[in-house]
């Protein structure tokens, strides 16, 4: 018979964490088979098993003082990566994280740091941009000419890279967009390839690719 996982966000007893450790730190019990024994799905016992050891490192009585926090938010402004920091206060990388997540949405943060990890909006393209940075890559155009040469209003080099990479390798199985993949197999069909000055000069129709 068939037993069927315990619902997401079921709580764990401190029997089932007990077997957990055992089963898995003393026996060698893979996860998968924990999971049946425990009615559990095995990313969630995975999950609970790296939450419980991440607990065991955190030391009895801790409490978050002044002088780390200072510690924390002088290592950020170094630029220090949150897990190199973790290590050197030899505490669990979460349990720094979430401090720092919570000195960010306190506003106890210098306004110095909160700059240097606030998220930028994401760059949007346009279907034409697209096609235009795609065609002239095809034509053997780098991307740093293509930002030069095309000048298209808040875009970035580093957005025009990641855009064009997106295109050529971000499709079903790592392949490229439809987009890509039909204005490359149209490029190599005879007489049909194109220049950067027929891009440049707009000799295409935007969207045409679609029929290719």
């Amino acid at each position: 018979m068939n037993i069927e996982p315990k619902a997401s966000g079921t709580r764990w007893t401190r029997q089932e964490e007990i077997l957990l450790l055992d089963l898995h730190d003393n026996h060698d019990v893979t996860f998968p088979v924990i999971a049946e024994k425990l009615s559990r799905k095995p990313n969630a016992v995975e999950h609970r098993y790296l939450k419980i050891k991440e607990n065991l490192k955190i030391p009895k009585g801790f409490v978050w003082t002044n002088a780390l926090d200072r510690q924390l938010i002088d290592s950020r402004q170094k630029a220090m990566p949150i897990r190199n920091i973790a290590a050197s206060m030899d505490l669990p990388l979460s349990l720094v994280q979430r401090r720092f997540t919570y000195l960010r949405n306190t506003n106890k943060l210098p306004h110095d740091v909160v700059s240097m990890y606030k998220r930028t909006p994401k760059i949007q393209f346009s279907d034409q941009e697209d096609e235009i940075i795609l065609r002239l890559y095809i034509a053997m155009t780098d991307e740093e000419e293509i930002f030069r040469l095309t000048q298209f209003p808040g875009k970035t080099l580093s957005s025009i890279k990641a855009r064009r990479t997106f295109h050529q390798h971000g499709g079903p199985k790592s392949q490229g967009s439809e987009m890509y993949t039909k204005l490359l197999a149209e490029s190599n069909r005879p007489g049909r390839a194109w220049t950067k000055n027929d891009v440049l000069e707009r000799k295409f129709e935007v969207g045409a690719w679609r029929n290719y």
